[in-house]
C-alpha cells in the first residue's frame, strides 16, 4: 500500500524485466536427420535473447512435430525440414499449424538440403514463413542471425497480443466512457464516473492541457465548456489546476481533488477537479492510480481515434471532406431521400481545374495548394444549399446539391479572380454531373457516374460541363475495345507513319514534313484524336513514338539517297516520352544506329505538355538539343505562352496553331495574333510555320507577313510513305490540285 503522502497520479515507466529472468524460448527442431539436431543445438546452445536462454524440443518427422506442437502452445520458433517423408511434408505442417492447429504466432524457418523444392513466394507470404535457407548455406553466423530475427519477430506479435488484452481490460474497467467518442461527451461522463465512484455529487470541471488550457466539461459550476481556465473566478481553484497540468501530476488537499490524466509520455493531456470535501483514504488513492492510468489510455485512444477519424474522411489541406466522407453522406442522403417525408432530389457536381498542373509548375506548389484551398471556399461560400462538399482528389472537388441547383451556377462561383498571387489568378473549371436516382441508386454509382462525365468534360470539353448518360458508358466500351485492338496492332507493327508536306512560302520548295501516326484497322483508317489519347493515356505511347522515330529515320535516309534532297522530319514528342529520363539515352543509341542523319530530325512538342512540369522538360529538352536535334513549338497561342519558357527553351521553329489561321482572311482579331507571333519569333530567332494552311488567300496573307513556312491542304494532306516520296520527286512551288 502506498504512503498516504503519495500524490493520487505520479506518473512513471513500468519497471524493466529482471535481467535474470530465466523463462526460456522453446525452439522445436523438426528434421529427420538427427545431425542437423546436433548441430544446431550446437551453434545455439550459448545464444541469450533479451537475457534468456534458448530450450530445444526434438521431432524426427512431420508428424512427431504435429502431435509436440498440438501440445505445446508456447513454442516460439520451429526449424523446419521441407522434405521428410515425402517432399511435401514440410509445407503440409506448416499449413496444419496455421490452419488446423490455428497457431498463427510461432515463427517459422524452413531448411532443405534440397533447393529445387523451394516453395512458391506466395506460399511463403500466405503461411508467415519468416525464412528460408538451404541447410548448405546456414553457417552458423547465417543460424544465428536467423534465429534473432525470428525470436524478435515472435517477441513483438507477443507484444501486440498484450497491448490488445490490455486494451481489452481499459475497454472492460470504462465501459461507460468509452460509449461516446465526441471528446466533451466523454469528459463529461469522465467527470460523473468519478463522482460517482467517490459516492460524492459532481462538482467541478474537466481542463484540457492545450494551449492556453480550456474547460472540456463542467458540473455544479457557474461555467462553460470551451472557456479559457484563466478566465475564471474564484468559485475554481485555477492556480492548482494549472500546477496539476504543469507538473504532471494529481493532488488532493482541503476537499478538493485533482486527477492528472496523460504524462509525458502520452499526447492528450487533461486535470480533472472535483470537490470532494473530505480527505481521501488510502484505498480510495489506490483505485484513483488505476482509475487514472485508464483514463490517460482512454484519453490517448480517444485522440488517436479522432486524428485517425479526421485522416480518413477528412482533407488536411482544405479542411473539406474527401471522397470516403462524401460517399458516406451521400447514402445517407439516399436512405433518407426513400421515406416520404423527403422525396428524391439529388444532384452531384464533381468540379476540375483546367490545367492545374501548369498552374503548379509556373506558380510553385505553395501557390496550388492556397488556390485549391481558395476554390474549395468559393464553392462552399456559393452553394449553402449544398449538403455535401469534398475535396475527392488532387483537383477535383465534388458537391452534393438539390437537383434543381443550375449547373451554370459553378462559372458564377469561379467567375471573379482568385487572390492568390500579386496578379488576380482567372480559373477555368470543367464540370460533370449525374443526378440520383436516374443515374445510380448508391453512392458508389453515383461517384463513379460523375467521375466518368468529368472525364469526358476534361478530355473533349475542357472549360464546361458534362452530364451522365448511359452513351458516355457506351463511348468507354468502344474506348476499351479500341485500346485492346490498339495493344494488337502494337505488337504486330500496324502502325505506320505518314508525311505531311511542310513548305518554304517563299520558294514552294518542301523543306521537311510532319509525321504523323495513321492506323487503319479492320480496313478502315482510325482517327488520330481517337486513338492517340488512349495511347497516351495507356502507357502505349512510349513504344509507339520510339518505333515511329525509328521508321522516319529509315525514311528519311532512303529519301535522300533517292532524290539527293534532304528532307527535315518533325516528329511529335509526348509528354511521357518527355518525362521519361531514360528517353535520351535510347535515343541517343537510335540515332547512333542511323548516323550520319541525312537531314535536321525535329522534335514537336506542344505547350501544354511542356508546361506540365517546366523544370523538368527543360532537363530533357536540353539533353535532345546535346543530341544535336531541332526543337519545335506546336499549336503556339492556345497554351500557357510565355516568354519566360520561350527564352529557356529557345526553339528553332513556333507553329501557329491552326486555330488563327482557319479565320485568317475573315477576322483582323486573327490576322493581328498571327503577325504578332511572328514577329515575336523572329525577334527570337526562330523561324516560323503556320499549321492548317488551307486557301492561296491564307498562304498569301502569311507570305506578306513575313511567315518563312507552311503546312495544311492546300499542298497536301499527310500522305502515306510511298505517296510522299513521289510527292518529293515533283517540281517545287505548286499548290494541291
Amino acid at each position: 500500500m502506498p504512503d498516504s503522502t503519495e500524490p493520487p497520479l505520479f506518473r512513471e515507466e513500468d519497471p524493466p524485466a529482471a535481467a535474470t529472468e530465466e523463462r526460456a524460448w522453446r525452439v522445436l527442431i523438426i528434421d529427420d536427420e538427427p545431425e542437423v539436431h546436433r548441430a544446431t543445438r550446437f551453434a545455439l546452445g550459448d545464444v541469450r535473447f533479451q537475457g534468456r536462454p534458448l530450450e530445444f524440443l526434438s521431432a524426427y518427422s512431420a508428424a512427431e512435430g504435429r502431435r509436440v506442437l498440438q501440445q505445446q502452445d508456447d513454442i516460439a520458433l520451429v526449424f523446419l525440414d521441407v522434405v521428410m517423408e515425402d517432399d511435401h511434408a514440410g509445407l503440409e505442417l506448416v499449413r496444419s499449424i496455421r490452419e488446423e492447429i490455428g497457431n498463427r504466432d510461432v515463427r517459422i524457418v524452413l531448411r532443405t538440403g534440397y533447393p529445387g523444392l523451394a516453395p512458391e513466394y506466395q506460399v511463403i507470404a500466405d503461411y508467415d514463413i519468416n525464412d528460408y535457407r538451404v541447410k548448405t548455406e546456414l553457417s552458423a553466423e547465417r543460424l544465428y542471425a536467423t534465429t534473432l530475427a525470428a525470436l524478435r519477430a515472435y517477441r513483438d506479435l507477443m507484444m501486440v497480443h498484450r497491448s490488445e488484452e490490455g486494451l481489452r481490460f481499459i475497454v472492460d474497467t470504462v465501459p461507460l466512457l468509452l460509449r461516446d467518442r465526441e471528446r466533451r461527451r466523454f469528459a463529461e461522463n469522465m467527470l460523473q464516473q468519478l463522482a460517482r465512484a467517490l459516492d460524492v455529487a459532481p462538482h467541478g470541471a474537466v481542463v484540457e492541457g492545450t494551449d492556453p488550457p480550456r474547460l472540456l466539461a463542467v458540473a455544479g459550476i457557474d461555467a462553460a465548456p470551451g472557456e479559457a481556465l484563466d478566465s475564471q473566478g474564484s468559485g475554481m481553484p485555477v492556480s492548482a489546476i494549472r500546477r496539476c497540468l504543469e507538473r504532471g501530476m494529481g493532488d488532493d488537499g482541503n476537499g478538493d481533488l485533482f486527477v492528472h490524466i496523460g504524462s509525458g509520455e502520452h499526447e492528450a493531456t487533461a486535470v480533472i477537479w472535483l470537490h470532494v470535501g473530505r480527505p481521501l483514504e488510502s484505498v480510495e488513492r489506490q483505485l484513483l492510480q488505476v482509475f487514472g492510468m485508464n483514463l490517460g489510455v482512454a484519453l490517448d485512444n480517444l485522440s488517436l481515434y479522432e486524428r485517425t477519424r479526421q485522416l480518413a474522411y477528412f482533407d488536411t489541406l482544405t479542411g473539406l471532406g474527401n471522397r470516403a466522407l462524401f460517399a458516406q453522406q451521400l447514402d445517407a442522403m439516399i436512405q433518407r431521400s426513400t421515406t416520404p417525408a423527403e422525396p428524391p432530389n439529388l444532384q452531384i457536381a464533381m468540379v476540375n481545374i483546367v490545367r492545374f498542373r501548369e498552374f503548379n509548375s509556373v506558380l510553385g506548389r505553395a501557390a496550388g495548394d492556397r488556390l485549391l484551398v481558395a476554390l474549395g471556399q468559393r464553392l462552399v461560400e456559393h452553394f449553402p444549399e449544398a449538403r455535401a462538399a469534398a475535396r475527392i482528389s488532387g483537383d477535383t472537388f465534388a458537391l452534393l446539391l438539390p437537383a434543381d441547383t443550375p449547373p451554370e451556377r459553378l462559372f458564377q462561383a469561379t467567375a471573379d479572380p482568385f487572390d492568390i498571387v500579386d496578379t488576380p489568378l482567372r480559373l477555368e473549371i470543367s464540370a460533370g454531373f449525374t443526378r440520383y436516382p436516374e443515374d445510380g441508386t448508391d453512392a458508389e454509382t453515383l461517384l463513379r457516374n460523375a467521375d466518368v462525365a468529368l472525364g469526358l468534360a476534361r478530355r473533349d470539353h475542357p472549360g464546361e460541363i458534362a452530364a451522365y448518360s448511359r452513351a458516355i458508358d457506351e463511348g468507354l466500351a468502344r474506348r476499351l475495345n479500341l485500346l485492346q485492338d490498339l495493344r494488337g496492332a502494337v505488337e504486330r507493327d500496324e502502325l505506320m507513319p505518314w508525311f505531311q508536306p511542310q513548305i518554304d512560302l517563299a520558294t514552294g520548295e518542301t523543306v521537311g514534313a510532319e509525321v504523323l501516326l495513321r492506323w487503319r484497322r479492320q480496313g478502315e483508317l482510325v482517327s488520330p484524336a481517337e486513338f492517340i489519347p488512349i495511347a497516351e493515356s495507356s502507357g502505349l505511347i512510349r513504344p509507339i513514338g520510339e518505333r515511329v522515330l525509328e521508321l522516319a529515320l529509315q525514311y528519311q535516309r532512303a529519301l535522300a539517297r533517292r532524290y539527293d534532297r534532304p528532307c527535315r522530319l518533325s516528329v511529335n514528342l509526348s509528354a511521357m516520352q518527355l518525362a521519361d529520363e531514360g528517353f535520351p539515352a535510347r535515343l541517343r543509341q537510335l540515332l547512333r544506329r542511323h548516323e550520319p542523319l541525312e537531314a535536321p530530325l525535329e522534335m514537336e512538342i506542344t505547350e501544354t505538355v511542356l508546361m506540365e512540369d517546366v523544370d523538368s522538360s527543360m532537363a530533357s529538352l536540353d539533353a535532345l538539343r546535346e543530341l544535336g536535334l531541332e526543337l519545335a513549338i506546336d499549336d503556339f497561342g492556345t497554351g500557357y505562352s510565355s516568354l519566360a519558357y520561350l527564352r529557356r527553351v529557345h526553339p528553332d521553329r513556333l507553329k501557329i496553331d491552326r486555330a488563327f489561321i482557319t479565320p485568317l482572311d475573315t477576322s483582323e482579331d486573327a490576322r493581328s495574333i498571327t503577325r504578332a507571333i511572328i514577329e515575336l519569333g523572329h525577334h527570337l530567332g526562330m523561324r516560323v510555320i503556320a499549321e492548317g494552311v488551307e486557301t492561296p488567300a491564307q498562304r498569301d496573307l502569311l507570305l506578306s507577313m513575313g511567315c518563312d513556312e507552311g503546312q495544311g491542304f492546300l499542298w497536301a494532306p499527310a500522305l502515306p510513305a510511298d505517296e510522299f516520296s513521289s510527292w518529293q520527286a515533283r517540281p517545287a512551288g505548286g499548290d494541291a490540285g
